[in-house]
């Protein structure tokens, strides 16, 4: 339409998802489940015309293939460009690293190394059945649940709603104080031991309540003041602050830190 300005029609040839339409349509509708005339027909119907009002031909495919793949390259490449100069530097030597420890007391060039024993925990033939709601029987929640968790890695527990996600996790946790649990839980190859379990992990329940009065570093430095035993690492509460200052930036919470809990 004439009321569309002229330059917009720039923006349709840099378009990337326009050359990607034009040339599925031109390979659809050039191909042999259609005549030639029937085809070209449609194309023109559609607006796929050149200047001279004739419909585009085939290597109007191949010409996409040569827009679209510098383009993709251009793009990958400006990404990985951007993304290299904003991300932060969570590495144990950054410069803001040196700076936190020596304000804290740590000599420069201090590396934060807190003794943590790798640990693997098992379960196998997991069950547990709680008092059915109605009449004496039985509700078998969990039945034969074999896993392990392995040290150093990232283990998704995936399922549908109500398949017993939440309910084995605090069975591992030894959160459940009724029913019945049957099976074996091994820490490192040892049966589970409810005092040296408990304080050997960090369990974060799905509706846990966090002090919306706290800021995300306060939360985090208060469970380090509890759970950080002293030690050559974090002999005091100042190294303390400064071991939680190194783990927000590995988690790329530093510019988060002082918001409040809940306002994001």
């Amino acid at each position: 339409p004439d009321v569309i300005p002229g330059y917009y029609r720039y923006l349709y040839w840099w378009n990337p998802l326009a050359w990607t339409y034009r040339a599925l349509l031109v390979n659809e509708f050039t191909s042999d489940s259609y005549g030639e005339e029937e085809g070209k027909n449609i194309l023109i119907a559609l607006g796929f015309v050149d200047s001279d009002g004739n419909a585009y031909g085939e290597q109007w495919t191949m010409l996409s293939f040569i827009y679209l793949a510098p383009y993709t390259l251009a793009c990958l490449c400006l990404s990985g460009y951007i993304l290299s100069k904003s991300s932060p530097n969570t590495g144990s030597h950054s410069h803001s690293d040196v700076s936190d420890n020596h304000s804290s007391g740590q000599p420069a060039g201090h590396v934060f190394d807190v003794p943590f024993t790798p640990v693997t925990l098992s379960f196998e033939d997991v069950g547990y059945e709680v008092k059915s709601s109605k009449g004496d029987g039985k509700l078998k929640i969990l039945n034969g649940v074999n896993g392990v968790f392995r040290p150093g890695r990232m283990c998704a527990l995936m399922g549908a709603s109500g398949a017993g996600k939440t309910t084995l996790m605090d069975v591992i946790a030894m959160r459940k104080h009724t029913g019945t649990v049957t099976g074996k839980i091994r820490v490192n190859g040892f049966d589970q031991d409810p005092h040296s379990f408990r304080r050997s992990i960090g369990y974060v329940e799905q509706f846990v309540t966090v002090s919306s009065q706290l800021t995300v570093k306060e939360s985090v430095l208060f469970s380090a003041k509890l759970r950080l035993a002293e030690s050559a690492e974090v002999p005091n509460d100042d190294a303390k602050e400064a071991f939680v200052d190194h783990i927000l930036r590995i988690l790329e919470l530093t510019k988060e830190k002082d918001f409040l809990i809940g306002t994001g």
